[in-house]
C-alpha cells in the first residue's frame, strides 16, 4: 500500500509511517534543545541572544518549513487542519521562546499527539 503524493510519486506506507516517527521524534527534541539554553544560561527572550540567533528558533523555524513542505508533498495531509495545528503549535513556540518550560513541554506534547493522530489515521491509507 502507498500514500498518493502530489508528485504522483507512491510513497509506501512504511516510509510514511516512519517519517511520522521523526515529527514525533522532532518535536521531542525541542525540549532537550530548550533545557540546554535553560541550563547554560543563555536567554532566548533578547538577553544574550536574540530569539531568531538561538539554536532553538532555528530548530524550530526549519521543522516549520519541513511540515509546510510535507504538506504539498503527501496528499492526504492537505487538507488535514491537523497540518496546521502543528505549524501554528511551532509558531507560537517560535514567537514565545520565552515561555515557561511547563508551557512548552505542553505544547510539545500536544504537537505528539497530533503526530501520532495522523499516523494512526493515515497509516493504512491506499492510492
Amino acid at each position: 500500500m502507498s500514500k498518493n503524493v502530489w508528485t504522483q510519486m507512491p510513497v509506501p506506507d512504511a516510509v510514511f509511517q516512519n517519517y511520522m516517527n521523526t515529527l514525533v521524534n522532532a518535536f521531542f527534541k525541542i525540549i532537550p534543545i530548550r533545557e540546554e539554553l535553560d541550563q547554560q544560561g543563555r536567554t532566548t527572550d533578547g538577553g544574550a541572544e536574540r530569539e531568531e540567533d538561538s539554536s532553538l528558533g532555528v530548530y524550530m523555524r526549519s521543522l516549520q518549513a519541513e511540515l509546510l513542505g510535507c504538506r504539498g508533498l503527501v496528499a492526504v495531509l492537505k487538507n488535514d487542519s491537523r497540518l496546521m495545528s502543528l505549524v501554528s503549535i511551532l509558531q507560537y513556540l517560535i514567537d514565545n521562546q520565552d515561555c515557561s518550560f511547563r508551557t512548552l513541554r505542553r505544547e510539545v506534547f500536544k504537537a505528539i499527539r497530533i503526530c501520532n493522530a495522523l499516523q494512526a489515521q493515515y497509516g493504512e491509507v491506499t492510492q
